[in-house]
């Protein structure tokens, strides 16, 4: 079959069957299929995967950020901040229910 990628430090990201996925801008899940991350050290490493396919400036980790108290009624876990390419981590709000973000926040996904 054909093979649609990039090679980045050796390893090959292939875009078919990929690691990670941004659900659509202001999804309240991630698509059918995938699920949110709750970890901190999983949403580090989708940040570091974006990264490498898309370039440096295109996902920042911002994990760090107020020590991830973003609140228990802010976005909850890995979330992508369109409008300056931050990814946050909320450690106050791991739920799975769905969530309406606004419009320039997207989940950040991992395979179910």
């Amino acid at each position: 079959g054909n093979w649609t990628g990039v090679f980045v430090n050796g390893t090959f990201r292939n875009f078919c069957d990929p690691t990670y996925k941004l659900a659509d801008s202001g999804a309240v899940n991630c698509p059918s299929g995938w699920v949110r991350i709750i970890d901190v050290n999983e949403c580090k490493a989708a940040i570091t995967y974006f990264a490498e396919i898309h370039g440096n400036g295109t996902f920042e980790d911002a994990t760090a950020y107020l020590d991830g108290k973003l609140g228990a009624n802010g976005s909850p876990g890995c979330v992508r901040h369109g409008i300056n390419s931050k990814v946050v981590f909320n450690v106050e709000n791991t739920a799975s229910t769905d969530f309406r973000m606004s419009d320039d926040e997207r989940y950040v996904c991992k395979k179910a």
